[in-house]
């Protein structure tokens, strides 16, 4: 490494065989020439190209952070609220300018409260599920949220990028809607979301930091 500037010592970060395998130069390729083809067919404007993904948000920081100490200490700990921790699922939405949808938040309840709401973004959309996972009702709640907020029309259609789940591609409600009130949806090739998911790539890691110093606070 002395003989060799270019070079450096980096932490090695898991992949897995699908996602290897799936990302690849002719299924990137055809991607974005689909893309393209969608872009010039619309007539798109960057603020009517969306991006959509969900991240889960813990109750709990992950502890993860270094601080200075004392030189033999075996342990440093942190308060936290608890050691168990509940996630929750955040819906997020952006366009290629940078305005964004008010999120949604999907609590791991079977009913929802009013306190769950408290301190919460204005007019952001909260749901309930047993499992805080997205689901195909979920998602229509969200697509209604989207729309209203967009207002896409059949002359000017919006875009909206998001990943393969079943709960969006497979959810013959959600697609019907959204093609009744003129926005395209596009799904992201699989196993390819690590690298082309805009969210997921320059924008969750962030989140998760400033998240972390949020309720550590």
């Amino acid at each position: 490494m002395r003989r060799n500037a270019e070079l450096t010592l980096r932490a090695l970060k898991n992949t897995s065989m699908a996602r290897a395998r799936g990302f690849n130069k002719p299924r990137v390729q055809a991607f974005f020439d689909m893309l393209g083809e969608i872009y010039d067919r619309e007539q798109l404007l960057p603020d009517r190209l969306y991006n959509m993904d969900e991240t889960s948000l813990s109750t709990v920081q992950d502890g993860q952070r270094k601080i200075i100490a004392e030189k033999g200490k075996k342990q440093v700990g942190i308060l936290s609220s608890s050691e168990c921790s509940e996630s929750s699922t955040c819906v997020v939405c952006v366009s290629a300018t940078g305005s964004y949808v008010l999120p949604m938040i999907i609590y791991r309840r079977k009913r929802m409260k009013e306190e769950l709401t408290n301190g919460g973004p204005v007019r952001a959309v909260y749901s309930c599920q047993e499992k805080s996972w997205m689901s195909n009702d979920s998602f229509i709640t969200w697509l209604k949220h989207f729309i209203y907020c967009v207002r896409p029309q059949h002359d000017q259609k919006v875009v909206l990028v998001l990943d393969g789940h079943i709960t969006h591609t497979k959810n013959l409600t959600a697609i019907q809607l959204a093609r009744d009130a003129g926005v395209v949806m596009v799904s992201l090739p699989p196993h390819t979301t690590h690298r082309l998911q805009p969210l997921d790539v320059a924008f969750f890691g962030p989140l998760g930091i400033y998240y972390d110093e949020a309720i550590s606070g």
